[in-house]
């Protein structure tokens, strides 16, 4: 009978590299972006606040993609659980038909 088996190292693996796109991603996002300051000129302003507007949802992003990460090895770890469960019962259910 062929073993079920998920396949958790490779999770773990998608996993590590999206967290380096997250560091980046969190790297990217912590940089001072300087914004004119010696014109008052309307479109500076704006774009200030639209530089502030991305820095948020930027870190808004990263901290939605952590938690993305998390839920993967979480899933990961889940589904290798119940991998071990149904191997089991089917290895009793085999004995059975001994």
């Amino acid at each position: 009978m062929s073993e079920i088996q998920s396949n958790i190292g490779s999770a773990n693996k998608i996993a590590t590299s999206m967290g380096h796109v997250g560091d980046r991603v969190r790297h990217a996002s912590s940089k001072p972006i300087q914004k004119a300051s010696r014109t008052t000129v309307r479109v500076n302003q704006e774009a200030a606040h639209s530089v502030d507007q991305m820095k948020k949802m930027v870190t808004q992003f990263g901290q939605s993609f952590q938690n993305d990460i998390a839920h993967i090895r979480s899933v990961a770890r889940e589904f290798e659980r119940v991998d071990r469960e149904v191997g089991r019962d089917f290895s009793n259910l085999q004995g059975l038909g001994k």
